[in-house]
């Protein structure tokens, strides 16, 4: 089941946030009503997190533990009422060209650009499995057929409800956050400007639609940190940061507020 939800939540985001997304691992508590994600890592998009050195090559956004607690009766039903979800050591590595785009604003765009949730893969006809799989009779002959086509038809439902659930939570928690900011071509000469937020807190997420999808989730908690590393960079950082991205970082989506902690650690 873990192992089902790690896939499911890596393809969920991959094709929302529109480049490579892995997750470490995922503990699902049913018992408890407190799951756990861990070592998340979402890739940057072409042309980004070249770094100060040639040979360097980072991540847009990692997180290395996420904790969501789901209460009991809404466990097996849709949406999900979710009382906390708890974000910890989130780093964003926020690039920009030479051409004032930003790797941020590249991401939100494809965000804004999934209307539909992605739909599950279909499974490999025989056209597609190759004529050493048909030579052995459907691979092993009809049991063998039958039983991944089972398989198959499990991982489907299990792609399709991580897609289709609505999740409503009452809070969103994100804590330590930093923040890398890299403006080429003062980059090329210096080290990044790299800042901490202590805390980011989104309210009410999902109340006003009777829920988020998945995707819609991700979206929120993207462009509320992108929000709260632009309000609290330092100096003339923060304008930067906001002109490369437009108006898709004040896109309206469906949470009451997102309030951060004003406290600059600049690292």
């Amino acid at each position: 089941m873990n192992s089902a939800a790690r896939s499911s939540l890596a393809q969920v985001a991959t094709g929302a946030l529109g480049v490579e997304t892995t997750v470490g691992a995922i503990r699902l508590g049913v018992w408890d009503a407190r799951s756990t994600v861990s070592n998340v890592a979402v890739a940057n998009p072409p042309g980004f997190a070249q770094g100060i050195g040639k040979d360097q090559r980072l991540d847009f956004l990692e997180l290395a533990e996420g904790v969501f607690d789901l209460r009991l009766n809404s466990l097996f039903s849709s949406p999900w009422e979710l009382q906390e979800i708890k974000l910890t050591d989130l780093r964003v590595n926020f690039e920009q060209n030479y051409n004032s785009k930003s790797n941020a604003g590249w991401i939100l765009a494809h965000l804004e650009s999934v209307r539909t949730p992605p739909p599950a893969a279909p499974a490999p006809t025989e056209q597609h499995r190759g004529p050493e799989w048909q030579r052995q009779g459907g691979g092993g002959g009809p049991k063998v057929a039958e039983e991944e086509g089972q398989k198959q038809s499990g991982k489907r439902r299990r792609d399709a409800n991580a897609v289709s659930t609505k999740i409503i939570a009452d809070r969103l928690l994100i804590r330590n956050v930093s923040i890398s900011v890299c403006i080429h071509p003062l980059c090329d000469k210096v080290a990044p400007v790299v800042f901490g937020i202590p805390q980011v807190l989104v309210k009410d997420i999902g109340k006003k639609e009777e829920g988020v999808l998945l995707y819609e989730l991700l979206d929120i908690t993207v462009q509320a940190v992108i929000i709260a590393a632009i309000n609290s960079a330092p100096d003339q950082l923060g304008y930067d940061m906001h002109r490369s991205m437009g108006d898709n970082v004040r896109r309206i989506l469906d949470y009451a507020s997102v309030h951060c902690d004003n406290v600059r650690r600049i690292l």
